[in-house]
């Protein structure tokens, strides 16, 4: 037992200390609320304490920032966060990049599935798999809108392309005063 113990340690050792995808630039602000570093400016859930829900997790596959409130987490996960922009939010296949555990245990489940192409919203935090897109409209775009390009930060295009949503696109409704 005690170099299976040995073995887990050593196996953890080395993950943290492996480079991340981004490590030099992170977006500023929280992917879900848009709040600026330290504050969350959603409604966090009862269980994250105000002073926890203000800080600041970075994606370790790509440049988007979420607040520990708006991720609806206590700590933060030991093998890095991953946003949810590289799971399908319809069906949760992952995209060919993300190899975390979405268990957030040490217990083993079965792999999620893979998506051949992950639709990315540059306005929300969604992203889909073409199979849950369902023939939905979406705006195409050339690139991300943002800072990304411009900081050396590129998707893998065969995982990934950029697009605004159907949700995002859909003008609201207007409410009379």
């Amino acid at each position: 037992t005690w170099s299976v113990a040995a073995a887990r340690a050593t196996a953890r050792l080395a993950a943290a200390s492996a480079p991340r995808a981004v490590d030099a630039w992170h977006e500023r602000k929280c992917l879900a609320c848009a709040g600026e570093p330290g504050a969350c400016v959603a409604l966090p859930p009862a269980f994250v304490a105000p002073d926890v829900a203000g800080k600041r997790l970075e994606c370790k596959l790509c440049p988007r920032a979420s607040s520990f409130g708006c991720a609806a987490i206590t700590i933060a996960p030991r093998g890095g966060w991953v946003c949810p922009q590289h799971v399908c939010h319809g069906c949760g296949a992952r995209a060919r990049d993300n190899d975390a555990d979405a268990s957030g245990g040490g217990k083993r489940r079965a792999r999620a599935k893979t998506a051949t192409v992950l639709l990315r919203c540059a306005t929300c935090s969604k992203a889909f798999c073409d199979e849950c897109s369902g023939g939905a409209e979406f705006e195409a775009l050339e690139g991300h809108p943002g800072e990304w390009e411009a900081n050396g930060f590129y998707l893998p295009a065969e995982s990934y392309e950029y697009v605004r949503c159907q949700l995002c696109i859909t003008p609201k409704p207007r409410t009379a005063a």
